[in-house]
């Protein structure tokens, strides 16, 4: 592949994972808030029930899709598609101190902590597989068979997107010394709309009139 071509498909991928990394985490950060709502102050919820439902569920659906499609090492764009990418194309990240041995290492053993996630992973592809990309019958009539069956806990998320996000920055600083630090955006704004329930609340309590 000609080098000006490699390196524009290296930035457009990076710039691409970059950008799924930071709503990943924004979906997860707002999911969070929403169920230590629901575990402090349900009243909150309770004003529109239905609605903050349909969100919980459809975040809870996001990080599931969104860790498939980053992690799955049959996807056709995550971090082991980057891995391959910048193997196939090492001589952008090599030269006569950083010699392509030495990266052909370092990129093996990435792969070996990302298959340390397997299992891990098998709940979040399982999950993607019997309900949130496709019905089967066995899981539509019984959800909570999910939780049995494909088990997904939260603390091993996390710690799988931190190493993708760490994988991301490792090359990307071989490559131009650029590394970002991931993480939610604007995630506070479900706060400012809590902050207007409490105060419709707290109005139709005091039967206050609002300003």
């Amino acid at each position: 592949m000609d080098r000006q071509i490699a390196r524009q498909k290296y930035e457009n991928m990076r710039s691409a994972l970059r950008m799924e990394m930071d709503f990943l985490y924004t979906a997860n950060a707002i999911y969070d808030q929403i169920i230590m709502t629901m575990k402090n102050e349900p009243e909150l919820l309770n004003i529109a029930p239905a609605f903050f439902q349909v969100i919980k569920k459809a975040l809870w659906a996001t990080i599931i899709h969104w860790t498939f499609k980053l992690a799955n090492d049959k996807s056709s764009f995550g971090i082991l598609r980057y891995l391959q990418f910048i193997e196939k194309n090492a001589s952008l990240l090599t030269d006569a101190e950083r010699p392509a041995q030495d990266l052909c290492g370092r990129i093996e053993a990435d792969r070996k902590k990302l298959q340390e996630f397997a299992p891990i992973l098998k709940g979040v592809i399982g999950r993607r597989h019997k309900y949130y990309g496709h019905f089967n019958e066995e899981f539509l009539q019984d959800v909570d068979k999910l939780n049995t069956r494909f088990p997904v806990k939260w603390k091993e998320l996390l710690s799988l997107w931190q190493l993708i996000g760490e994988i991301l920055n490792r090359y990307s600083i071989a490559y131009d010394k650029s590394a970002q630090s991931f993480g939610a955006i604007n995630a506070g704004d479900i706060q400012r709309i809590f902050g207007l329930i409490r105060k419709e609340e707290k109005r139709i309590k005091g039967n206050v009139a609002l300003p």
